[in-house]
């Protein structure tokens, strides 16, 4: 009895577009131009073709067992995709057996690690596994770093890259500080070697650095940065920018930087060098030259 009234509610739906002349010319020429038959016969067609709300035909043609059937078939676990926007936590869980992502298991970080950690279990023990495939489940306070020696020492460096694929999950890492003048390659990530970047915040970030210098990534090569964002202040000599200090044969999409950002030659507020393709991404922090600098930029 149910079944019958809903199948009128959809009938009268279909009476209404009928009294509408721009519904029916554009569902007629649908169905022309995605193969229905000269006997205006469905059969064959086009997916596209189709009418959202079927026709009289079809509509009352439609018994209940097959709408019984159809459902089952279709809506099922195995049939399901789950899609999430926004940021994703997992409650304090950390380590290897909880997320996958395209297939591919994550070991889930939750804290900064000690200084000089190898762990990779922790974000300044990803150095331990430069190829690893990360995630953070939470934000990460990293204000710790500005009593360690040197600060964060980053991920990957000019004998091995980082290779592996990062994903802050809508998360942020505020009060990174790095502070190795002189240095080559610093950043969140040191040097990096067509790595996937996405979906990370480093706000309040202090990081000084010598040639290749970023919130980011010193020198990010290949691969992809997607959703990321720094603030906070970032200096070096050359190559100076707010998220990268080159960025090269990289995408770097929907990215911005907040951070001032100061050096000597090669300075912008996104990148001190960039050979990328760069796609809705901007910088608005302050872009400063030291003395007789050359090349500076606010992009």
């Amino acid at each position: 009895e149910d079944f019958d009234t809903e199948k009128n509610v959809i009938l009268e739906e279909i009476a209404m577009y009928q009294d509408n002349p721009f519904w029916v010319l554009y569902e007629k020429a649908m169905e022309v131009h995605y193969g229905a038959a000269d006997d205006g016969s469905i059969r064959g067609m086009h997916p596209l073709g189709h009418r959202v709300l079927g026709t009289n035909l079809t509509i009352g043609e439609l018994a209940c067992g097959q709408m019984r059937q159809y459902f089952e078939s279709r809506y099922s676990a195995d049939n399901t995709v789950v899609a999430l926007s926004g940021r994703v936590d997992f409650g304090g869980r950390s380590g290897t057996g909880l997320l996958t992502i395209g297939g591919q298991g994550y070991t889930v970080i939750n804290t900064l690690g000690a200084e000089g950690s190898t762990s990779g279990t922790d974000l300044q023990g990803m150095r331990g596994d430069l190829g690893g495939h990360y995630a953070l489940g939470s934000d990460i306070d990293a204000s710790a770093t500005a009593g360690w020696t040197g600060g964060f020492r980053p991920v990957g460096d000019s004998s091995t890259a980082f290779s592996g694929q990062f994903d802050g999950l809508g998360h942020t890492i505020s009060g990174l500080t790095i502070d190795r003048a002189g240095q080559y390659g610093v950043g969140l990530f040191g040097l990096t070697d067509r790595a996937q970047l996405r979906n990370v915040g480093l706000s309040a970030t202090q990081v000084t650095g010598g040639e290749r210098v970023g919130a980011v990534a010193g020198f990010a090569m290949g691969g992809r940065l997607h959703n990321v964002f720094s603030s906070g202040n970032v200096q070096g000599d050359g190559f100076v920018g707010g998220l990268t200090g080159v960025q090269d044969s990289i995408e770097v999409s929907e990215s911005r930087s907040f951070a001032n950002v100061t050096g000597d030659r090669f300075v912008g507020g996104l990148a001190g060098f960039s050979a990328a393709w760069v796609l809705r991404s901007y910088a608005t922090g302050d872009v400063t030259g030291n003395g007789n600098a050359e090349l500076i930029g606010g992009l």
